[in-house]
C-alpha cells in the first residue's frame, strides 16, 4: 500500500517536459541510483531539495514548487506532455480566480 500526496496548485510554479539536469554534486539521501537507469528518492542539490523517481526512458515531469519541502519533484510518467497540460490549464484557473 502506498501514500498518496497532494501538490496544491497554487504551490507550482513551473511545469516542464524537458530532460532535467543533474550534476555530480546532487547528494541522494535517502534514495537509490543505478547510472543510467534509475534515480529515485530525495536529493539535495545547488537548486535545493528535490525527489526524483525517473529512469534515462525519457517521458519526464518536472513540477517547479514554492512553499513545499521540495524546489522540484522530477517524475518519468507516460503521457507526460498531456500531463503537463492539464496541470498548466488547473494553475491557470487557480490564479485568474485569485
Amino acid at each position: 500500500m502506498t501514500n498518496p500526496f497532494a501538490i496544491p496548485l497554487d504551490h507550482i510554479t513551473r511545469v516542464s517536459t524537458a530532460p532535467p539536469q543533474t550534476s555530480w554534486r546532487d547528494l541522494r539521501a535517502p534514495g537509490t541510483a543505478l547510472p543510467g537507469v534509475i534515480r529515485a528518492g530525495t536529493y539535495y542539490t545547488p537548486r535545493g531539495k528535490e525527489f526524483w523517481y525517473a529512469t534515462k526512458t525519457g517521458g519526464y515531469l518536472t513540477l517547479e514548487l514554492k512553499q513545499s519541502p521540495y524546489q522540484r519533484i522530477i517524475l518519468t510518467i507516460s503521457q507526460n506532455e498531456a500531463w503537463s497540460e492539464q496541470i498548466l490549464e488547473q494553475v491557470q484557473r487557480v490564479f485568474e480566480a485569485d
